[in-house]
């Protein structure tokens, strides 16, 4: 129940406020005192190193992690744990599309449907940073169908998907409405960084 605790903590802190490298820091702070270490403050770690550009570093922590996760039978971990993030950020978005999509074929074959809406928003998310504008529709589409209407994370990042695909074929009314959805889920959620890249995202694509 303790390391559960703390598991839950560490989900708080790496999408809160705190800066990557007190995150970091508190991370390994925290894995040192778990014996044997678990396997998720590793994959925090992966998530959180490209935000400070250490790409590299991220992709072979994902690769130890995943390693470890195909040794325990731990499917839907290995789903989860994509690289769609570190790819993003280094900007390498025909590796994220590929990694995202391996993820949806994963959970499909598994029948999992709840993570599988927010990976397929990763593949949009891709698509989109592809100049794939339709496609990218198509599977923001597909994700918001199958997502609950309670999953913040789809429905935001779906939305998100869907305003700049509409604000690039100059339907800005389109744009600002779905725009204006994407702000309104990020703000009733705690999590400093989809608030950010919403906003950010509004501001850069829905602005004409």
């Amino acid at each position: 129940m303790a390391n559960q605790r703390r598991r839950w903590s560490m989900s708080a802190i790496i999408f809160g406020p705190m800066p990557v490298p007190e995150v970091l820091a508190w991370l390994d702070q925290q894995a040192a005192q778990i014996e044997p270490e678990p396997i998720w403050p590793g994959c925090y770690r992966a998530r959180m190193l490209p935000l400070i550009g250490c790409f590299e570093q991220a992709r072979a922590e994902l690769r130890a992690n995943v390693e470890r996760l195909i040794d325990r039978g731990d499917r839907l971990g290995v789903a989860q744990n994509s690289g769609w993030a570190i790819e993003s950020e280094a900007g390498e978005y025909a590796a994220a599309e590929a990694v995202a999509r391996e993820s949806c074929d994963l959970l499909e074959e598994m029948g999992e449907r709840s993570y599988w809406s927010t990976h397929a928003c990763e593949v949009a998310f891709a698509l989109y940073h592809l100049g794939r504008y339709g496609e990218a529709k198509e599977w923001a589409g597909r994700a918001l169908e199958a997502g609950a209407r309670d999953d913040a994370v789809t429905q935001l990042m779906g939305r998100e998907v869907l305003a700049k695909v509409a604000a690039r074929h100059a339907q800005f009314d389109r744009a600002r409405a779905l725009a204006g959805e994407t702000i309104a889920i990020a703000d009733g959620i705690d999590c400093p960084e989809a608030q950010g890249y919403a906003a950010l995202d509004v501001a850069i694509r829905c602005s004409g």
